[in-house]
C-alpha cells in the first residue's frame, strides 16, 4: 500500500467570492461538467502528488520560508476561460491576476523542486471540471479583488465522490 501523500499549497477563496463562484459554477451544462464544490475552492500554487510522510517537515519548511519572505498578495479575478485553450477544453476556471502571487507561487515550487509539479504556475480558480462530451462553456464576466494574508498546505485524498481537502497548516504572509 501507498503511503505517500498527495498535497498542495493553496489560497483558500472569501466566503463571499466563493457563493459567486458556486452561483457561476451552475451555470455550465451539468451533464457534461462537474463543478467544483464551493467548499474546495481554491488557488493552487504548488502541487505534489507524491511525499513521504518523513518528508513532510521539509514539505512545511519550505512553506514557513515563503511566508517569511512575502508579504499579503493582491489578487484580482478577472472573467471566465478554459484549459486549453484550443480544442477540446477539460477545465473551466476564473482568471487570476496578481504578479506579486506569480512571484511567491514561483518561488516555493524552487523550494519544492523535489515533489512539485513544475509546470509553469498559471493562476486560476477551477470551477467545473469535464466530466464527457464536448461543450465549451460560454466565458462570463466576474470581477473581484481581495488580499490574501495566509495561504494553506492541503492534504488530497482520492475517493469516489471526489477528492477531500484536509488542511495541515496555514502560513501568515508577514
Amino acid at each position: 500500500m501507498n503511503s505517500d501523500l498527495r498535497l498542495f499549497y493553496a489560497l483558500e477563496i472569501p466566503e463571499p467570492l466563493r457563493a459567486r463562484f458556486e452561483k457561476l459554477s451552475l451555470t455550465v451544462d451539468r451533464k457534461k461538467w462537474r463543478p467544483v464544490k464551493k467548499h474546495q475552492l481554491h488557488i493552487t500554487l504548488a502541487f505534489m502528488d507524491s511525499v513521504k510522510n518523513s518528508e513532510l517537515q521539509q514539505v512545511i519548511d519550505a512553506g514557513n520560508k515563503v511566508s517569511e519572505l512575502f508579504s499579503p498578495v493582491s489578487i484580482k479575478i478577472k472573467n471566465t476561460g478554459k484549459f486549453p485553450f484550443r480544442g477540446d477544453p477539460q477545465v473551466w476556471f476564473a482568471r487570476v491576476i496578481s504578479p506579486e502571487l506569480c512571484e511567491m507561487a514561483t518561488y516555493l515550487q524552487r523550494q519544492l523542486v523535489k515533489w512539485a509539479d513544475m509546470r509553469k504556475f498559471r493562476p486560476h480558480v477551477t470551477l467545473a471540471r469535464k466530466k464527457s462530451g464536448y461543450s465549451r462553456p460560454k466565458n462570463k464576466r466576474i470581477c473581484a479583488e481581495w488580499q490574501a494574508e495566509s495561504f494553506v498546505l492541503f492534504k488530497s485524498t482520492l475517493t469516489n465522490k471526489g477528492p477531500i481537502y484536509e488542511a495541515l497548516e496555514r502560513f501568515e504572509l508577514t
